[in-house]
């Protein structure tokens, strides 16, 4: 719905009215909402982090919340960072 009211203002419509079809977007109208959406910055790992993952990942490739803290803390970095 948010889309859709976003769409609604981009078009001028009134979305106190029955819409009887959906609202397609045009392609320039999702580049523009697409270009407002932040990005996180990019992780780089050290290549000892990545062998202690890569070795870590050969004995559990689905590790618990603990789990991800210790490989975190192997690592000197934070899970929100590390997990994301």
């Amino acid at each position: 719905m948010m889309m859709v009211r976003k769409l609604a203002a981009v078009h001028g419509s009134n979305m106190d009215r029955h819409v009887s079809s959906p609202v397609v977007p045009s392609h320039s109208d999702i580049i523009d909402m697409l270009s407002h959406v932040a990005r996180r910055d990019r992780f780089m790992f050290r290549q000892s982090q990545l062998e202690i993952l890569e070795q870590l990942f050969a004995e559990d490739s689905y590790p618990s919340y603990e789990k991800r803290e210790q490989i975190a803390n192997l690592c000197n970095t934070s899970t929100e960072v590390a997990c994301e």
